[in-house]
């Protein structure tokens, strides 16, 4: 297969090589990829006018309906503006902020706005039967630009104080081409259990164009929290999934070691999980219970992929190596992870500045920190704006101590900081274990002193608070770290 230049390129290469192959299910539904391009082409031609050279800001959750209107908007060369139901607050900020001339509001809870078009999800209709789409040739007059931007989107689901971030048709399409087809982690006939939110890159690209683009069928399940109830009756082969997840999925299959099919259905063999680093032993662990679990770094900037493993050329612990459409290299002062190719984004939306500091001389700065080691593998080390800075100018990485500490499995979730106390920084632990014990103090107290011994003195963690619920987190499981805590970090 070759890669497609545009996302209609990619939908009309889709039907072409898999026409009757089932594309989405959702419920008891299924929907071939001849029928999801009529659904599109069908749903474009009527709304052809919202669209073209539109901006079109989409709220709501991964869905068909979301599926069908996210390619009408970008095959008729309009930008959707993509949201999760969470900005339904700062609708008119977006709208006004991005130009948006549609909103499409597919759950059915915004507030109408004066001279902006609104189309809910009961207005998204498509036809049946192929016939019915009366598809025409000459519909699309003109080629779409592959450097044409199609998608606007966030680095978390707060879009308030986030910056949007501008993909071309180019940005999407390499990076699922070359994370999904090239690595074979996208393959014909396999049947993908989707739980991750589609207004996000990794879920746009990794769990959405790529197994499309692979020739895979994608089930619509009842978003995450329902995942165990849907894994036995969808009985998937593939999931792409968050770290909260994966280590959800782990404990289960540990406490039902017995009955593997029960937990996933019995045919899952593959995960694929975007992160900055798995716990310590988590991978070997999948592997034998015969699931392969790739690692993978990602960034939205980035079209979500960089580095991947894959399933001949890997190595546990590392984040995979760099994936064709890009090159990505370790500046040597501050150790930054550096990434420049086609996925790299076409920049923040309206602030030149900005974009301007994030790529120079066409090296993204991912404000990720790592090394490659010698056969060009990829680890994470932490965050630059994460960094915790001492009062001496010394740094430490809050993730390297939480990696640490959580590979105790007397500890579920861990979250370093450092508060000041009269000028001087104390690193802190935020706790939290799923099993609650009267000795649960005592035992995390001996855990961290029996770590402190083997880290630097300026390294050692001074105190820590136990947390009766788990530390909160993004759509995609990582933790939020709020401003008290960020401001906390950068004290010198």
């Amino acid at each position: 297969m070759r890669k497609p230049t545009d996302l209609h390129d990619m939908l009309k290469m889709c039907v072409e090589e898999y026409q009757d192959s089932i594309a989405f299910s959702f419920g008891n539904k299924r929907i071939s990829y001849e029928q999801f391009y009529c659904d599109v082409t069908n749903f474009a031609r009527s709304n052809f006018e919202r669209f073209k050279n539109k901006k079109v800001l989409m709220i709501g959750d991964s869905s068909y309906r979301w599926t069908v209107c996210y390619f009408s908007v970008v095959i008729s060369a309009g930008v959707a503006v993509l949201a999760s139901q969470k900005a339904v607050g700062d609708i008119i900020p977006l709208v006004q902020t991005y130009d948006v001339s549609t909103v499409v509001d597919l759950n059915c809870r915004c507030k109408p706005i004066d001279n902006v078009d609104f189309l809910s999800f009961v207005d998204v209709k498509t036809p049946t039967n192929i016939l019915e789409a009366n598809l025409s040739a000459s519909f699309f007059d003109s080629a779409l630009d592959p450097d044409q931007v199609c998608t606007i989107l966030f680095a978390s689901e707060s879009t308030e104080k986030n910056r949007g971030i501008t993909l071309s048709h180019k940005n999407l399409c390499c990076s699922a081409f070359a994370g999904g087809i090239e690595t074979h982690l996208s393959e014909k006939n396999e049947i993908y259990l989707n739980v991750l939110p589609f207004y996000h890159s990794y879920g746009l690209v990794g769990a959405l164009l790529a197994p499309f683009l692979g020739g895979g069928e994608i089930h619509f399940g009842r978003r995450i929290q329902k995942i165990f109830t849907d894994l036995p009756s969808v009985k998937p082969t593939s999931l792409y999934l968050v770290p909260k997840t994966v280590y959800m999925l782990l404990s289960r299959l540990e406490q039902n070691s017995k009955s593997y099919d029960a937990v996933t259905g019995g045919r899952l063999r593959k995960i694929i999980c975007e992160s900055t680093g798995l716990k310590e032993g988590v991978v070997a662990k999948f592997r034998e219970f015969g699931i392969w679990l790739i690692e993978s770094y990602g960034i939205s900037e980035c079209s979500s992929v960089v580095c991947t493993n894959g399933k001949e050329n890997f190595k546990d612990g590392s984040l995979g190596q760099p994936i064709s459409c890009n090159e990505v290299k370790i500046a040597e002062e501050s150790g930054e992870i550096l990434v420049k190719g086609d996925n790299v984004m076409c920049g923040y939306h309206n602030d030149s500045e900005t974009t301007k500091r994030a790529i120079t001389d066409g090296w993204f700065h991912t404000d990720d920190m790592g090394f490659i080691d010698e056969d060009g593998f990829l680890y994470f080390t932490g965050k630059i704006e994460n960094l915790i800075v001492l009062e001496n100018g010394g740094k430490i990485n809050p993730e390297e101590l939480e990696k640490i500490l959580e590979a105790h499995q007397e500890i579920d979730e861990c979250l370093i900081y450092g508060s000041n106390e009269n000028g001087k920084v104390m690193i802190t632990a935020k706790v939290y274990a799923k099993k609650r014990r009267p000795d649960l103090g005592e035992v995390v107290g001996r855990i961290i002193t029996n770590e402190n011994r083997k880290l630097p003195i300026f390294k050692r963690v001074m105190r820590f608070e136990l947390l009766n619920k788990p530390l909160e987190k993004t759509a995609l499981g990582k933790y939020e770290r709020n401003p008290e805590i960020l401001i906390n970090r950068q004290i010198i």
